[in-house]
């Protein structure tokens, strides 16, 4: 899915395409831990094996900061990936959205739907979004959630490598 999405925002650019896959492969090894050896957890990661310190917990319906998920980016007047990844547990029948917000503006189309699993154990989701062209100057950039339906909470695990990148391209 990031190799089509990168496709369409370097389409004509190689250099720029191959910079935008290398740094998500770097963050992608940061979070590299190994899986259960029983496949019927299906890429599942159990935290009574792997301990992760919980950074949210929430089941609001309006946004809220993701701890850990804010950084600031002085820029030069271009476009700026912002890419992550992050554990996280979700009971079914529940959606959560994330969303990337620039100096207190929620940025169109950087809507991400994360979905309940049918078993419990975490789940390891990838986030990415190319910004329109930002100003020159210093930028807040982070990342917010919020409940979209159901009833359940959303926990939200710091592992390694749990940081927010933003590079300017």
């Amino acid at each position: 899915m990031a190799n089509n999405y990168i496709d369409t925002l370097a389409s004509n650019n190689q250099p720029l395409r191959a910079s935008l896959l290398q740094e998500i492969d770097k963050q992608a090894a940061l979070l590299y831990i190994p899986a259960q050896a029983d496949s019927a957890l299906q890429g599942q990661f159990d935290p009574t094996v792997y301990p992760y310190l919980t950074v949210l917990s929430t089941g609001s319906t309006s946004y809220v900061d993701i701890p850990g998920f804010t950084v600031d980016l002085v820029t030069s007047g271009r476009r700026v990936l912002v890419l992550t990844a992050f554990h996280h547990s979700l009971g079914s029948s529940t959606v959560f959205e994330v969303v990337t917000v620039i100096d207190g503006v929620v940025q169109t189309n950087s809507n991400r739907s994360i979905t309940g699993g049918t078993a419990s154990g975490m789940y390891l989701i990838t986030y990415h979004f190319m910004t329109d062209v930002l100003s020159a100057g210093k930028h807040t950039i982070k990342l917010q959630t919020k409940r979209l339906s159901g009833a359940n909470t959303l926990g939200i695990y710091a592992a390694q490598g749990y940081r927010l990148t933003a590079r300017e391209y």
